[in-house]
């Protein structure tokens, strides 16, 4: 370690990484700086901070040195992974942090194999199939879920990170937890336009509010209604472009049309369960069927999860 004499670079995809602190939070780390309770300390990696950012901004104020862990990695993915091991190993995780560094971790992981995640771990080679899945596997076994669920946290960070690029007040909530969001809703807001997340921001409840399909087309309908100032480019309808963006839409298609779907599947599980000798079934088909099996049981628990979480929230 070595105190720090200059002013370091910043890297917003570090930044990124650092979720806002509580007030209450932010103010005993101050404290507990002066009082030196504890010795502050910042990472850095080619001259970026890439761990400690209200460390470093609390002593630069003050006019105190921190200490300066200086990391050595193959390349930029490595330091990102290796940020995200370092805040999921905090005691306090936020649950919006928690999705955030979880997808992440995926998604700068998959497909590389200088990354390890855990050798340790004793997950299996991945087979014929399933390499697109075994850093999910590793991630899962490693923070205990299902690599589907790792996977719809990939999605959940990936549009995060698009969010912060187009309204970074309306993310700031998603990441501080005073906007609760699911992955798919998060999908949806974060594909709206830069002007009409504006709009959308506006109508939104200054206290903490949970944002679902429902929540979200009432706000639309808001939007809509809204007059705004004509744009300097007449030849462009504002109602077009609405209309473009934001298509009528029935919520209940989608679940209906999977409700209807699931009775075929379930048919043909039982007919394949009837009719098939598993004795004769070569390793590699039953393999292949294990895996889709063991996916599918994944991706039904996550779905139940989050039902039962929305029906939880409903006044039934």
């Amino acid at each position: 370690m070595t105190s720090a004499n200059s002013r370091l670079k910043s890297d917003p995809e570090f930044k990124k990484l650092s979720f806002p602190m509580s007030d209450e939070i932010y103010q005993e780390l101050e404290r507990a700086i002066i009082d030196k309770e504890v010795y502050p300390e910042i990472t850095v990696w080619n001259n970026s901070l890439i761990l400690g950012f209200n460390t470093y901004e609390i002593c630069r104020r003050l006019k105190i040195k921190p200490f300066v862990r200086r990391m050595e990695f193959e390349g930029r993915r490595n330091a990102i992974a290796w940020c995200c091991q370092q805040r999921l190993s905090q005691p306090e995780v936020s649950d919006p942090a928690f999705k955030y560094y979880i997808g992440k971790l995926y998604l700068v992981t998959k497909g590389d194999a200088t990354i390890d995640l855990g050798s340790e771990l004793g997950v299996p080679a991945p087979l014929e199939g399933r390499r697109n899945h075994y850093k999910a596997e590793i991630i899962g076994t490693k923070y205990g879920m299902g690599h589907a669920c790792v996977s719809n946290y990939s999605i959940f960070a990936d549009k995060l990170d698009v969010l912060m690029s187009k309204h970074n007040d309306l993310a700031h909530r998603v990441r501080t937890g005073t906007i609760k969001i699911s992955t798919n809703c998060l999908a949806d807001v974060s594909s709206l336009s830069t002007d009409y997340l504006n709009t959308f921001y506006e109508h939104l409840s200054p206290k903490k509010v949970t944002l679902n399909r429902r929540t979200i087309e009432t706000l639309i309908q808001k939007c809509l209604a809204t007059p705004v100032i004509e744009s300097t480019k007449p030849s462009i309808s504002r109602d077009k472009v609405f209309i473009k963006q934001i298509p009528a839409y029935d919520p209940d298609a989608e679940a209906s049309s999977l409700a209807l779907t699931i009775p075929s599947w379930i048919g043909s599980m039982q007919r394949v369960h009837k009719i098939s000798d598993i004795t004769f079934v070569s390793t590699n088909a039953a393999t292949k069927l294990l895996y889709q099996l063991e996916n599918m049981k994944d991706t039904i628990e996550l779905m139940l999860r989050t039902i039962k979480e929305e029906l939880d929230g409903r006044d039934l």
